[in-house]
């Protein structure tokens, strides 16, 4: 009888440790697949295929991009460029898309991507990379049209130099021009080229279009010039400066 009941609770301990073990395995393998499947983001947004891999998410789930793999993909009217980023703010904005096609925003016509370097010793950068402000208003970009006014500013389009530049309200903060009065303090400065403001919108660089006396030093028409937040001015060559990445802003 002894022996009956030992083997009774024995086969009892045997089959509650494969049921442990089973449950176990059916444990891990649940999560396995789930983690597998959370690493693995997916690779398609609306009609935008994205290239394997290059996917990723913020941490709150938001999208936050990847390379474009499809042709004829588009967002907000945007024509995107395949084998090129599209990038989103947290808040779900569109942040940095490279446009295939000459795409009118805001009242604007901006060019589409081309990559062309070293022109006139004062480009590096990449036209057709539209940059918007986390509000969804466009902060930079190469406009194809010439002569376009804003905040009474003269803008030229089609240039080979650096972009043109908004702040998020729409107003101007650099690009090219003809020849325009710009303040700094209590001077009126003509300026030509790349232009740029800072926040305060008085003058922060340009070319200078005329000689001009600043601080008591001469300064010859065709300088560059750059003021310094405390208002210090000095003259120099042009590099070529590539746009800020948009996070940073």
């Amino acid at each position: 009888m002894k022996r009956k009941k030992s083997h009774s609770t024995l086969l009892s301990l045997l089959s509650l440790s494969i049921f442990t073990l089973l449950t176990l395995l059916l444990s891990l393998s649940f999560n396995v697949f789930a983690s597998v499947t959370e690493s693995v983001p997916a690779n398609n947004y609306g009609n935008i295929q994205f290239k394997p891999g290059s996917v990723s998410y913020y941490d709150n789930g938001q999208l936050e991009g990847g390379t474009v793999d499809s042709d004829n993909a588009s967002i907000n009217g945007l024509p995107l460029l395949k084998g090129h980023e599209l990038e989103f703010y947290e808040n779900g904005q569109v942040a940095v898309a490279y446009i295939a096609a000459d795409t009118s925003i805001a009242g604007f016509l901006f060019k589409k991507f081309v990559y062309e370097e070293n022109i006139d010793n004062d480009e590096c950068c990449e036209r057709g990379r539209i940059i918007f402000h986390e509000n969804g208003s466009v902060r930079s970009g190469y406009i194809k049209e010439d002569g376009i006014t804003i905040d009474g500013i003269r803008v030229k389009g089609n240039t080979k130099g650096l972009p043109l530049s908004l702040a998020s309200d729409g107003t101007f903060r650099s690009g090219h021009v003809e020849r325009e009065y710009f303040k700094r303090g209590d001077k009126l400065i003509a300026c030509t080229g790349h232009t740029s403001l800072d926040d305060d919108k008085e003058l922060r660089s340009c070319t200078l279009d005329d000689d001009i006396t600043i601080d008591g030093e001469r300064l010859k028409r065709g300088t560059k010039i750059h003021f310094e937040n405390n208002g210090k001015i000095y003259s120099h060559s042009g590099n070529c400066q590539a746009a800020v990445p948009h996070r940073t802003y």
